[in-house]
């Protein structure tokens, strides 16, 4: 989420002020990548060392592991779909 999504916005907008020369440019680049995601960090972090291996083991025994399971590989699915059309070029030649 943060390196393939809100990396690109944040340095999309960075760099169209940094282009018309604006030191705004990398100042809010940084704030909008690194604000959220050391947030996230820092609260996954906190609920981690909270709740440690018992965590996992509550999914296992409620019976949701299968269901997360199934639930990654279909995200690591979508994004390997989603990183096809941006890797791969193929030329056609058509002709009338």
């Amino acid at each position: 989420m943060f390196w393939g999504t809100l990396r690109v916005i944040a340095t999309g907008i960075g760099t169209s002020l940094a282009m018309q020369g604006s030191i705004l440019g990398p100042l809010l680049f940084w704030l909008i990548f690194n604000v959220p995601a050391f947030a996230v960090r820092y609260i996954c972090l906190k609920f981690g060392y909270k709740f440690g291996t018992s965590f996992l083991n509550e999914i296992e025994e409620s019976g949701m592991m299968p269901k997360l399971t199934f639930g990654a590989a279909v995200l690591g699915l979508m994004v390997i779909g989603a990183m096809i059309p941006s890797m791969i070029t193929v030329n056609i030649a058509v002709k009338r």
